[in-house]
């Protein structure tokens, strides 16, 4: 039997377990979203809101490196998302593909699996029930508005380290964007970036 460097594999889940969705609603969401949350402003203060919703993709970190012009940030933003949804939003959702379930079977045959996401917890069981994703396979689901409240991935990657018992380095991490990846470079963890959810278990280095 091979002798794997890996102990436990991290997946990002949007976009890696699954893909072929296009992300502008939740780039409005979002712009919606941190105005409702600032509030009404005066010129000098909405002119600095107004440059920031000029970004085409603008996502969670975008979201709160503005409210912090506000004197707030990932804690209010967290408890947005947490009590207001987008509304909608998996209808999205209807032509997207899932990974393949014996690849994840085999992933979970060999390692204890987590996800570590942005998502929330009930989108995510939708997403999952809707396209055929086994969540019961993983040991642990790690989002930002979870019990370990944060947008750092390097942080919930070091949570996972300390629940496993394991070495940074003993950790893989799996997810489509640099911003998955780079975190887990940053605490000694290998990893490796994917284009979309039809990869396979042998295209790793485990």
């Amino acid at each position: 039997m091979k002798k794997f460097k890996t102990k436990a594999v991290a997946f990002d889940f949007d976009d890696t377990l699954y893909s072929g969705v296009n992300w502008s609603f939740w780039y409005d969401h979002c712009k919606n979203s941190v105005k409702k949350i600032i509030g009404p402003q005066p010129p000098e203060k909405q002119k600095i809101i107004d440059e920031a919703l000029q970004k085409e993709k603008f996502g969670d970190h975008d979201a709160i490196a503005l409210l912090e012009n506000f004197g707030m940030g990932q804690k209010e933003w967290v408890q947005w998302r947490t009590y207001n949804k987008a509304e909608d939003a998996y209808k999205h959702f209807e032509d997207a593909k899932a990974i393949k379930k014996e690849v994840l079977a085999k992933f979970a045959k060999n390692f204890p699996l987590y996800i570590v996401t942005n998502n929330y917890i009930d989108g995510m069981n939708m997403i999952a029930n809707a396209l055929g994703i086994d969540l019961s396979v993983f040991k642990g689901i790690i989002t930002a508005t979870s019990e370990y409240p944060t947008f750092s991935k390097k942080y919930r990657y070091l949570k996972i380290c300390e629940l496993e018992n394991i070495k940074p380095e003993e950790l893989f991490v799996i997810g489509d964007s640099i911003t998955d990846i780079e975190p887990a470079y940053e605490i000694g963890a290998r990893g490796k970036q994917v284009e979309d959810c039809q990869f396979k278990f042998e295209d790793f280095d485990l």
